[in-house]
């Protein structure tokens, strides 16, 4: 691309590749679709994954809960995009996802947690109206992780919400002068709730409240689509940045060390 002739120089691409996602054809064996063959998802329903040797994957769930890695594969030399069905079978029946995060434990990465959250309608009886439940589900992968071949060997946990979840995501806080990372969702109750876990051997998380670890989410008046938190200075400061339902953004700076804003 040449210089424009206003003298501001124009973006160049490098390269570029581009993934198509599977087909209602492949996710689907024997079923005809005659409107749409793509799966749909959202803008909650995908994860960046960190493999062992340092490479990235993209994870993207549609709304009715298949997975697809969108990934490279090396062939002769060259990078060649290519789009994997992974076969997660732990999505129930009738669950419509909302959202998806994976957060990559350990330095080298070799353990994963996957995070889900989901509704699900039911029926109470032939009278009754439909009802809905939302819950968060989380996968820890018992063997050190090595790709999703083994997605179905994996410790899950089921926790019922109270209110409907949006997005879903991670960050780190320190305790006892470690970095532990944390599950943040986002909540239709205008809360953004934390989940660290409680047991590593058992692999088990539990809700805790956020004021001593996150002092930007106290009184959060109007509801939040999207959060994203960014450390510095050695991870003594802290910038979260906050958009809402009602079109606002709030950006907050926190000092780490004294957890004041």
């Amino acid at each position: 691309m040449e210089e424009s002739k206003t003298g501001y120089k124009s973006w160049k691409w490098t390269d570029a590749h581009f993934c198509n996602l599977p087909t209602h054809t492949l996710l689907y064996p024997g079923m005809s679709c005659g409107i749409s063959t793509t799966p749909q998802t959202n803008v909650y329903g995908h994860a960046k994954v960190i493999d062992p040797d340092g490479s990235n994957k993209f994870l993207v769930a549609s709304r009715v809960g298949k997975f697809i890695s969108l990934e490279y594969q090396i062939t002769m030399d060259k990078l060649a995009p290519s789009a994997k069905i992974i076969p997660f079978s732990y999505i129930p029946a009738g669950a419509e996802l909302v959202s998806l995060d994976v957060i990559c434990k350990s330095v080298h990465h070799k353990r994963i947690v996957v995070g889900v959250t989901f509704i699900k309608f039911e029926e109470e009886s032939e009278d009754a109206e439909s009802t809905c439940k939302q819950y968060l589900n989380l996968y820890s992968l018992q063997e050190e992780y090595s790709g999703f071949d083994n997605i179905d060997d994996c410790f899950s946990q089921s926790i019922d919400l109270d209110f409907t979840p949006y997005q879903l995501t991670h960050t780190s806080i320190f305790v006892a002068g470690k970095l532990e990372s944390v599950f943040l969702l986002i909540g239709s109750d205008c809360k953004i709730h934390m989940y660290r876990e409680v047991s590593a051997m058992q692999q088990t998380f539990r809700e805790f409240p956020t004021d001593d670890c996150f002092p930007e989410f106290k009184d959060i008046s109007t509801c939040v689509h999207w959060i994203d938190i960014v450390y510095y200075n050695q991870y003594s400061r802290r910038l979260t940045a906050r958009g809402h339902r009602d079109g606002g953004i709030t950006v907050s700076h926190v000092n780490v060390d004294s957890n004041g804003l």
